[in-house]
């Protein structure tokens, strides 16, 4: 099971330890990440984009449990379109928080064209809202 980074004040965000998800050089995925439980969103960050291809567009798989099967994130509230945001920068670094995969325990990012002239890495964080008694 993966820790998780202590919380001292009794409301803020509770986080998982920070994952790192490297798609190779000629790869569009790589294995998902098992988070040890279920997080409300993920905060995604990507230090390097200078390996991402030009017009590439960026996914996600989720599931929810271990005996699940992967599945496609969809738009929150729009269950027959697939979550996906398009035009990466290529050059540079960004982050941004992932919303569409409510609870999921497993993810996996996913990358519409191969990743061009070395790896590409993806810094990862479960995080919940915490209210403590």
């Amino acid at each position: 099971m993966v820790a998780e980074v202590p919380q001292q004040d009794t409301v803020g965000y509770g986080r998982s330890v920070e994952q790192t998800y490297t798609i190779a050089n000629g790869d569009t995925e790589a294995k998902e990440i098992d988070f040890g439980r279920m997080y409300s969103f993920f905060l995604i960050r990507c230090e390097d984009a200078s390996n991402i291809a030009a017009s590439t567009a960026l996914s996600a798989n989720a599931a929810h449990g271990q005996d699940q099967v992967m599945q496609a994130v969809h738009e929150r509230d729009l269950p027959a379109t697939v979550w996906s945001e398009g035009d990466l920068v290529t050059t540079g670094a960004f982050i941004f928080i992932l919303t569409h995969a409510w609870g999921a325990r497993y993810l996996q990012l996913v990358l519409s064209n191969a990743a061009s002239g070395g790896t590409v890495v993806f810094s990862i964080i479960g995080v919940d809202p915490i209210v403590g008694n």
